[in-house]
């Protein structure tokens, strides 16, 4: 027979500039007692605006937190391709249409490439380790190792001016 727990986890809801701080106090009763994640499953009551997002919750000794950005304006098909250093070794490219709207729906192939005293982590057969690679929700990325001096990175989608990123 298995044990029923009881599993209470705060959340706090914060982000989009002008959107109020949300908190309170969720409970449910869990049955699987070896789960790691007490919150999994767990809905935290909220209707967002556009813009960036933290949820964090907490329950005992444990502690979950995601950030998201959330966007409901319409975009058309992609026109430019961004690239944006978001971790010391991580590059992502992003699809824009013409009015500067991230096309969340976008699967074009981007392909990567460098020059300069860097290198690619290619040929892994992951998300962030593939040279060439389909985006997913408008986004790829990868992966840069050891840079032992200046370098560029490329990125290049069919049918789009190709996207430099300088300095690394």
């Amino acid at each position: 027979m298995n044990k029923i727990a009881r599993v209470e986890f705060k959340f706090f809801v914060a982000g989009a500039a002008a959107y109020p701080h949300r908190h309170g106090v969720k409970t449910r009763d869990d049955d699987r007692l070896g789960n790691l994640d007490p919150c999994i499953g767990m809905e935290v009551p909220m209707s967002c605006i556009d813009g960036d997002f933290i949820v964090r919750a907490e329950a005992k000794d444990l502690s979950d937190e995601i950030t998201f950005e959330y966007q409901t304006e319409h975009w058309g098909k992609p026109a430019e391709l961004r690239l944006t250093r978001i971790a010391p070794d991580l590059i992502e490219a992003q699809l824009y249409d013409e009015n500067g709207i991230r096309c969340l729906d976008s699967s074009d192939w981007i392909e990567f490439s460098i020059a300069g005293d860097g290198e690619l982590l290619v040929n892994q057969g992951t998300a962030t380790g593939s040279r060439r690679i389909q985006a997913a929700n408008g986004r790829a990325t990868i992966r840069l190792r050891s840079l032992t001096g200046p370098c560029v990175v490329g990125a290049r989608c069919d049918g789009l001016p190709s996207a430099l990123m300088l300095d690394l």
